[in-house]
This record gives structure tokens, sequence and C-alpha cells, in this order.
């Protein structure tokens, strides 16, 4: 899960970053009073997570003016978002509903909402692929296709594994206790199923639509191929472990 988010936030820094037109300053402005007001709301003892919601819009609304990518205020946000609770600051426990730290209780409230409603949505407002004039086979023959599947189907796993790998020789990290390496492959396998960020990654970076056809069937491919190779591979894993 932590790999999943890791993932995703940066997907939003690159569209943050590199498809974003140029800087205003009266954008910035707006953004810097939106980030004082959660600081204050913070440096108040203000936990209601409702009371976010308007400097959350104001930073959302300033990255809009500033022609940064409005996702990017996701990202800010959520780096400060309380994930203390309360308990450990009292002698005496708190209201439940502060027993939580506001990030673990907004995770709560929105993963329904994010799981069941919206990401289905996401996914079908940006897989549509229109097949008129476009093959399989030249979609699988265009480099672009080529590339984005080599990318999610090898590239993935081995940079999630190979990072590990330096990670834990570093002694930065290391692995826990009940994990392998070969579970480490699998969850690299697993991160190759890159389907609704690079649909929308695609979107912003292709203007010609038979790239962005070519590249919407080959994430497409990548994420099957990736999930059916995991599939093997974890069933492999589980009858040796039997075994």
């Amino acid at each position: 899960l932590t790999l999943a988010i890791i993932d995703d936030v940066v997907a939003i820094l690159v569209i943050a970053f590199y498809y974003s037109g140029g800087v205003a300053a009266a954008g910035l402005l707006v953004i810097a009073a939106g980030v004082v007001a959660v600081l204050l709301l913070q440096w108040l003892g203000v936990r209601a997570d409702l009371a976010y919601l308007l400097p959350g819009a104001v930073v959302w609304i300033g990255m809009l003016c500033a022609g940064l990518h409005p996702t990017l205020a996701g990202v800010l946000l959520g780096l400060m978002t309380p994930a203390s609770s309360e308990f450990g600051r009292r002698r005496a426990a708190p209201a439940p509903q502060r027993a939580d730290s506001p990030l673990v209780r907004l995770e709560a409230r929105l993963h329904p909402w994010v799981a069941f409603a919206i990401m289905p949505l996401f996914a079908m407002a940006n897989a549509g692929v229109s097949l008129t004039g476009v093959t399989s086979g030249a979609a699988a023959s265009h480099a672009v296709g080529v590339g984005i599947v080599a990318g999610l189907v090898l590239g993935k796993p081995l940079g999630i594994v190979l990072a590990s790998v330096a990670a834990v020789r570093l002694k930065l990290c290391q692995l826990p206790e009940d994990v392998r390496w070969p579970q480490m492959a699998l969850l690299g396998l697993l991160g190759g199923i890159g389907f609704t960020m690079s649909i929308f990654i695609a979107n912003l970076a292709f203007e010609d639509s038979r790239l962005l056809v070519a590249a919407k069937l080959a994430v497409l491919v990548a994420s099957t191929l990736a999930a059916a190779l995991a599939l093997v591979f974890g069933r492999l894993q589980a009858a040796r472990g039997r075994g």
C-alpha cells in the first residue's frame, strides 16, 4: 500500500512540474495564503476536518491561477495533514472522535468514495480508446507502445527490486521479518499494473490522437500482462511454500 501511494504521489509530482504552464506570481500568493491559513488552524489546535476545506480550496484555486497542475494541491495538503492523535498529549483518554489522527479519520472517510466512485469514474473517463483506423499490430509496433509496455512490465519490477536491494545493502532499511526477496519480486510485478495515472499522463503528454491511442492500448496491454505475470508468479511461490 505504501509503495502504491508513493508511486501515485510521484506521478502527481511529474504531472505538476512537467505538464504545467508558466508560473504566475499572483497564484503563488493565493497558495501562500491558503497554506498560512492551514498552519494557523493547526497552531490553534483545530482538529475538525471540515475546518480545513476552505483553506484547502484556496490552495487548489491558487495552483490553478499559478499555472501549476491542481493535483499538486492534494500532495501539499496531504503532507500538511496532522498524522498524530491527541492521545499522547493528554493523560486522560481523548474523546472517541479524537482518538485517531486527522489523517486517519480523513482516510477512513474518503476511502469508500475514492475506491468505489472517484477511481472508477476517473478510469472510465480517461481510458476510452477509439480503435477507428488503428490496428493492434500498428499500435504494438509503435515505439510509444513498445516503450510503455517495456517500462511497466520490465522497468517497474526491476526498479522496485533494485532500489530495495540498494536500500538494504546501504543499510538505509531492512526487510520485515516475514518478507523475502521473491515476495519483493512479486510486489515489483504488481507495481507494473499502472492503469489510472499512466493513462492520465498519456492524455496530457500526447496531442496526436494516434499516439494517444497507441499509448492507451499499451497501458491496458501492459497492465494486463503485469497482472497475469504476478498471478502466475504468486501461485508458483505459494505452491513452493506449501511444498
